[in-house]
């Protein structure tokens, strides 16, 4: 099937257009599996009505699945399923293992890891970093770019070294 983009406001009839789709396809086509990816919070109400939309008042080839769940349920079937997935409060511990063994070495951070909230910083800073891609090489560049400013190449030599402790750590024991 391809890509289907369903546009209009609110209260236009979406959701109601999809769900009798799927319903329909799933009718032509019993032997086949299909996933429809909803929010976590209507999940619930999606299955319900998808099972009164359904003529034989059943679903059996339609998997209604949120995103964590949906997550979860590949994690599960490629294997990766036996590794524990890493929550904020996890990342936030581990990072002050990695920063506390790295304290010495640390020109700008060393003497402000144990105030409160510093990590919780950190951790954001190197979720973003994470989450836009930015290597250890794009760091390296960042540090090098940042000749005439040395308090933000200390802060960003820091972030580096953190960055790296944490990759790894996290490489063998978690998602």
């Amino acid at each position: 099937m391809a890509l289907h983009f369903v546009l209009g406001g609110s209260g236009r009839g979406k959701s109601y257009y999809v769900n009798h789709m799927m319903s329909e396809m799933a009718a032509k086509e019993p032997e086949r599996q299909f996933i429809m990816l909803v929010p976590e919070q209507f999940t619930m109400q999606t299955q319900r009505e998808m099972v009164s939309i359904s003529p034989q008042k059943g679903i059996m080839n339609i998997d209604v699945q949120s995103f964590v769940r949906l997550a979860y349920r590949i994690f599960g079937e490629t294997g990766s399923g036996n590794l524990p997935v890493l929550d904020d409060m996890g990342k936030t511990m581990i990072l002050r293992k990695v920063l506390s063994q790295k304290e010495d070495s640390l020109k700008y951070f060393g003497r402000n890891i144990h105030k409160k909230g510093y990590i919780s910083e950190i951790k954001s800073f190197l979720s973003e970093l994470l989450q836009y891609g930015v290597d250890e090489e794009k760091l390296s560049k960042m540090i090098d770019a940042s000749q005439g400013h040395p308090v933000l190449q200390r802060k960003l030599s820091d972030m580096k070294q953190a960055y790296q402790g944490f990759l790894e750590y996290l490489q063998e024991h978690y998602i």
